[in-house]
């Protein structure tokens, strides 16, 4: 009987507990609502209205399900045709944000030294000038020995495409300046000039037999620079 008693009395503290917190929550959402929960409203001749939280946040849901609604109501407006065009125009903007993404990546995980982390800068020194990103970073993969070689002209005058001017070494602010520099002569003076591959860019970029290249190191530009290209290519999984 003890064992009873003792069971009976601990389910009916359970229920009044159960219960004793049900009454302080209602009393709590009272309280809330006679204070925190009633806002100042906007004053009129008879005095200030009042707005309940509840009811502000009703409105701007009505609000919110009224402007979506005129979205669909626009939509359904759109004749077949230009559904298909504004589908078409966002499944190109994905495609093109995700060739953007691999680029830069692939670029970035070939790249080192003072050319870390230099994909982006390839990518939209290429896009503002018309050039192929990965033939910039394949340029300056060879020119600066992945962006190691410490004694070329990346450390001391943030050239990562060994440019010249009248045969003398020109010096850039930033590497990211120099960069969009060799998009730009690129461009103008190769691509805009019918030299759009490899092997005819190289003739002029690098041609062997230069004043500038004494020990002769000029004849393996043309085959590292490819290689470079086709590596970087593959990984981008023919993107471009």
């Amino acid at each position: 009987m003890n064992v009873k008693r003792k069971a009976k009395k601990a389910v009916n503290n359970v229920k009044n507990g159960i219960f004793a917190t049900v009454i302080l929550t209602i009393v709590g959402i009272i309280g809330i609502c006679a204070s925190e929960s009633i806002v100042p409203g906007v004053f009129t001749g008879d005095g200030y209205e009042y707005e309940s939280l509840f009811t502000k946040q009703v409105n701007a849901l009505n609000e919110e399900i009224a402007f979506k609604t005129l979205k669909i109501a626009e939509w359904e407006s759109i004749s077949i045709a230009d559904k298909g065009r504004i589908e078409e125009l966002e499944g190109y903007k994905e495609k093109e944000e995700a060739k953007e993404k691999m680029i830069i990546n692939v670029i970035d995980e070939h790249l080192a030294g003072k050319l870390s982390g230099m994909g982006r800068t390839f990518y939209y020194a290429g896009q503002q000038w018309e050039v192929n990103p990965l033939l910039l970073a394949a340029i300056c993969w060879h020119e600066t020995g992945r962006g190691l070689n410490k004694s070329g002209m990346l450390y001391s005058h943030n050239n990562a495409g060994g440019l010249f001017v009248g045969g003398v070494k020109t010096h850039f602010p930033s590497v990211e300046s120099g960069i969009y520099e060799q998009a730009r002569r690129l461009k103008l003076y190769y691509i805009d000039m019918g030299l759009t591959d490899i092997e005819s860019i190289g003739l002029k970029y690098c041609p062997v037999g230069a004043s500038n290249d004494p020990n002769g190191l000029n004849k393996n530009w043309i085959p590292m620079v490819t290689e470079n290209y086709k590596t970087l290519l593959e990984k981008c999984e023919g993107i471009i």
